[in-house]
């Protein structure tokens, strides 16, 4: 009975969990967590609504891209990726829940938000709507290039360090502030490389263009040993300039969300865990800023 009881609960977690990592509403939290942390370093505190808003506008933007990735492929292809299948067999909810979350933020931005947040969030807005065109591009979507992994990174880091670019902060930008967005611009990329290469086997299959496809493995494996050494060492000048400025618990977090994709990057090359495991584990360090 007890046995039944468990396995009965590991089942829905695990299905709770996919859901939540499916529809990226672990990535909306932690972008949220991050963003959070940003807005304490640079010691203005934001309106109540931002909190509703920028994880709804993560939500929309992330599905955005979900729901165009299933327009863009074969029905052979959605049907071999259950991320895929999952967005196409719940397209017409998911993107009357895309509409509401970006209609909603863009209208509670407008009524509650200060006109430089107003333009600071156009400035990002027009960023993503150029990143939308450039993968639609016929000439990027034959290229060999990766280049959705840049630009997907770029465009989360602008939207989580969003208080350091406001007009009113962009001309006072410090070197610990830009050492934080180095730091955060190499985790962001490592998680972007791990899960890259969980995908490697059904990109190829696909014929779309990833990092790890592109440059091969071995190459990756250099890139993210460089990024992770660099946002390490952007770690040292932090505390080395102001040791004040992370408390323990903080230094902690830092710390693991350099550990972390370095163990799910091991295992990884040895095949030992689930993609969508490591897709939920890779969320974990952004959502432990909620504790920094």
């Amino acid at each position: 009975m007890i046995k039944t009881i468990v396995t009965y609960c590991t089942i829905k977690v695990k299905s709770l969990l996919l859901l939540v990592s499916y529809l990226s509403i672990d990535v909306a939290l932690g972008a949220l967590a991050v963003g959070i942390f940003f807005w304490k370093i640079s010691q203005d505190a934001p309106p109540y609504t931002w909190y509703f808003i920028f994880p709804l506008a993560v939500y929309g933007v992330y599905n955005l891209d979900h729901w165009l990735d299933i327009q863009s492929n074969s029905k052979l292809q959605i049907e071999l990726n259950p991320r895929r299948n999952f967005h196409s067999k719940h397209a017409v909810i998911l993107l009357i829940s895309i509409v509401t979350s970006l209609s909603g933020s863009i209208l509670l931005g407008f009524i509650f938000l200060s006109l430089e947040m107003i333009l600071t969030g156009f400035a990002i807005g027009t960023i993503v709507i150029f990143h939308f065109m450039l993968l639609n591009l016929k000439y990027f979507k034959n290229s060999n290039y990766p280049v959705k992994e840049i630009t997907v990174c770029f465009i989360y880091c602008l939207g989580t360090t969003f208080p350091l670019f406001l007009p009113s902060n962009i001309q006072h930008l410090s070197i610990i502030e830009c050492l934080l967005f180095i730091f955060l611009f190499c985790i962001v990329w490592n998680n972007l490389l791990i899960n890259a290469i969980s995908d490697m086997e059904e990109d190829k299959a696909e014929g779309f263009p990833s990092m790890p496809l592109h440059f091969g493995f071995k190459k990756t494996k250099t890139i993210f040993s460089l990024s992770t050494f660099s946002a390490a060492l952007c770690l040292l000048f932090l505390l080395f300039l102001d040791f004040a400025l992370l408390d323990f618990r903080a230094i902690l977090i830092f710390a693991f969300s350099l550990l972390l994709p370095s163990i799910l990057f091991a295992l990884l090359s040895r095949k030992v865990l689930n993609k969508d495991l490591v897709r939920i584990l890779g969320e974990l360090p952004f959502i432990l800023f909620f504790f920094a």
